[in-house]
C-alpha cells in the first residue's frame, strides 16, 4: 500500500501520512457522497439552516486551533 506524506516545506516536518486509495475505494466514496447529497437535498430549509448555524458555531469555537493549522 502506498503512502503519501504532507511535509512542511519550511521545516521539512512530516505533518501527516495518507494511504493512497484504490480506484474502487474512490468510486465508493463518490457514490456515498452522492447518496448523502440526495438525502440532504430533501431536508427542509429550516433544518438545513440550523445545521449550518451549528456548524458555523463549531468553527468559531475551534478558530484558534484551525488558525494554527494554517
Amino acid at each position: 500500500m502506498s503512502i503519501v506524506q504532507t511535509i512542511n516545506p519550511a521545516t521539512e516536518e512530516v505533518l501527516s501520512d495518507y494511504t493512497l486509495q484504490s480506484e474502487q475505494q474512490v468510486d465508493q466514496a463518490i457514490e456515498a457522497s452522492s447518496e448523502a447529497q440526495e438525502h440532504w437535498r430533501r431536508v427542509n430549509y429550516p433544518t438545513r439552516a440550523e445545521c449550518v448555524r451549528v456548524f458555523a458555531e463549531a468553527l468559531k469555537g475551534a478558530r484558534i486551533t484551525l488558525a494554527e493549522l494554517m
